[in-house]
């Protein structure tokens, strides 16, 4: 049985992302990676994009987006839409075959619950060497994280690498402090980051206090 492949690691949009992105509601699917040269990025869909429609159906979560994915028969275009800062835009994705050494569509992943609380610094050959980073690795590093901290509770260890704040890439520590600072003016509770690691990209709603 062949299965559709679009090439999105994707999670369930909690009720912090969804302040955090300012959604009226948590449906849809947001989208944590993208693999390079996938369908999806072929696309256009970007990190951040929240997927809320694909064949003209409306997309609830997650899971249901996986199901339409797996069921759409490659070689088709399909038109989709995602939310990115605010606007719906309609895109047109062309689904290949899922092959047996691809990973199926990410499944929906928590990113759990926290506040600010970390140590950041620039990427330098010695913090590459150190954490085992890949050598094009680009972002801020996180190179502490208080035990039981709020910034622990939401996943973030040492070694993660925080690559966007939201839809902007990070190129080093200052834009995510800019951003957190932003945030705290704007009076929002927290500040979408996307953090990398071995394991793939996950975007985590960070609390950035008052």
């Amino acid at each position: 049985m062949t299965r559709g492949y679009l090439g999105v690691m994707i999670q369930p949009v909690e009720q912090d992302v969804a302040d955090a992105l300012g959604l009226k509601d948590r449906s849809g699917a947001l989208v944590a990676d993208v693999t390079k040269d996938s369908p999806a990025a072929q696309a256009g869909i970007q990190p951040g994009d929240v997927i809320t429609e694909y064949a003209g159906k409306p997309v609830s979560e997650p899971h249901a987006l996986t199901g339409m994915v797996a069921q759409t028969k490659p070689g088709d275009t399909v038109p989709i839409a995602v939310l990115r800062d605010g606007r719906v835009i309609p895109l047109n994705v062309h689904v290949l075959e899922l092959q047996p050494t691809r990973q199926a569509e990410a499944q929906p992943q928590n990113p759990g619950e926290g506040k600010l609380g970390l140590a950041l610094a620039p990427v330098t050959p010695e913090l590459r060497k150190e954490f085992g980073l890949d050598p094009d690795a680009q972002g801020a590093v996180v190179v502490d994280v208080a035990p039981n901290s709020p910034a622990a509770r939401v996943g973030l260890q040492p070694g993660d690498v925080i690559t966007r704040v939201g839809p902007a890439p990070v190129t080093g520590p200052a834009d995510v402090a800019k951003a957190v600072e932003e945030a705290r003016k704007a009076k929002k509770d927290h500040v979408l980051v996307q953090r990398r690691r071995e394991d793939g990209a996950l975007f985590v709603p960070l609390p950035v206090g008052s």
